[in-house]
């Protein structure tokens, strides 16, 4: 089976040759196991289009698809169309997403992550407040550019957006409001 078909059976509970895999690693992880594995390819064609379920990808995805390829993991590739609307912005070092999540860079020694710091929906307790809130509007994403993305992927299992029930509440409102 392939990498992609194995999970798909999986998906649909049939038979597969062997327990399909997946892997997730933070970008300086992934730098440490291109260097192990003597993969240099990637250097130059980084995207935020194409990343980890779990993540971004330090490099371009043929280098994934080459360090998958060594370690026998099957994974999954998340896709995401071209955001095309007005500039992110970042303010006082925190990093604004569309969705108007904020996050800092903190360090840890080896490299970077970025903690969410700032939860848009956090005070908002009306509905005026809530149908008042700037949303992000699906014509501010490029939608045509998908085809030319997943033809990067190396007929891999794609994804498109986050599949987890609660994750953007939770980006938009923090644990604890997520939790109430």
């Amino acid at each position: 089976m392939t990498s992609k078909e194995r999970i798909r059976a999986a998906v649909h509970h049939q038979p597969v040759d062997r327990v399909p895999t997946d892997m997730w690693a933070t970008p300086e992880v992934q730098e440490m196991l291109f260097d192990h594995f003597s993969i240099s390819s990637g250097k130059e064609s980084k995207t935020d289009e194409i990343g980890l379920l779990g993540g971004y990808l330090s490099r371009g995805v043929e280098a994934l698809l080459e360090l998958w390829d060594k370690l026998g993991v099957d994974g999954i590739i998340d896709i995401r169309p071209p955001y095309v609307g007005d500039k992110r912005v970042t303010k006082n070092g925190i990093f604004f997403t569309e969705w108007g999540f904020g996050y800092r860079e903190i360090g840890y020694g080896r490299g970077v992550y970025h903690e969410q710091v700032v939860y848009p929906l956090d005070g908002i307790s009306t509905v005026e407040e809530l149908e008042a809130f700037p949303w992000p509007s699906p014509d501010n994403y490029n939608y045509n550019a998908l085809p030319g993305i997943i033809d990067q992927c190396g007929g891999r299992a794609i994804s498109c957006g986050y599949h987890a029930v609660f994750t953007f509440h939770q980006y938009l409102r923090g644990l604890e409001l997520n939790m109430m």
